[in-house]
């Protein structure tokens, strides 16, 4: 993949996604979005990314929310 393209992972599909073009993440601020806005962005999501990316994004942040435990962190929560 040529430098600086953040849309390549697995499960990316080119020209898809938030800022900088990432495979995650909503273009703009999530709380601002229409709730039809953030439906859009979640089936453009599912429709970017394979099964199996979303299965290790998911282990993923499982994981990240396991270490933010035990370091008595509070929960993650995106656009919060």
């Amino acid at each position: 993949a040529p430098a600086g393209n953040t849309n390549s992972g697995p499960g990316a599909a080119p020209g898809r996604g938030g800022p900088g073009n990432r495979p995650f993440g909503p273009p703009g601020n999530w709380q601002n979005m229409t709730a039809e806005q953030r439906r859009q962005m979640q089936r453009q999501m599912l429709d970017s990314t394979t099964p199996e990316f979303r299965a290790q994004m998911a282990e993923y942040i499982k994981q990240v929310e396991s270490r933010r435990q035990s370091r008595g962190l509070p929960a993650f929560r995106p656009g919060a």
